[in-house]
């Protein structure tokens, strides 16, 4: 069977950051979202000649998933009522809700650890997915842009998972 010609748009398409209890949707806005699978390492046998011989195996994971986000802020940051993008790129200290009321998902971790979905909606009769990273973590390094349109940050992300999780809807 081909693959549906239908065009995907991110229209619905949802990124939604947790803490297992609390969640921040990530406004897409006129931003961006990529994520990069760590994947595993290709082991190939040799034979005593150092040729390449039978079939290619999987081996061990190759790194972690790396996923990047852009949007537009709208909250200054340090905002006690609610989660911003910008208390999100900051991840230290006790100022802001997300800082001082989200809790970890993994306990035994010095950083603050996510969970991350980004939902792709079904359209028509072309079903959508949900592909969902847990074990993520916040890179140092989030970066501003004031633009005449807005003022903008990427963050990075990273996940302990070698691809995500997807799930048919």
């Amino acid at each position: 069977m081909a693959e549906p010609t239908q065009f995907r748009t991110r229209r619905g398409t949802t990124l939604v950051l947790g803490d297992g209890t609390r969640t921040h949707t990530l406004n897409f806005g006129e931003g961006s979202f990529t994520a990069t699978s760590g994947g595993w390492t290709v082991v190939r046998a040799k034979d005593e000649n150092g040729d390449f011989a039978g079939a290619p195996r999987k081996g061990e994971q190759a790194g972690t998933t790396m996923l990047a986000f852009t949007g537009r802020v709208y909250d200054a940051g340090c905002n006690t009522a609610a989660s911003t993008l910008a208390d999100i790129c900051r991840q230290t200290g006790d100022d802001g809700y997300i800082n001082s009321t989200w809790v970890s998902t993994d306990t035994d971790s010095d950083l603050k650890v996510y969970n991350l979905t980004l939902t792709l909606p079904t359209i028509g009769s072309n079903n959508g997915a949900t592909h969902a990273w847990s074990k993520v973590v916040v890179e140092p390094g989030c970066s501003w842009e004031v633009r005449p349109d807005g003022v903008f940050a990427t963050l990075t992300f990273s996940s302990a998972l070698a691809e995500a999780v997807t799930t048919r809807l």
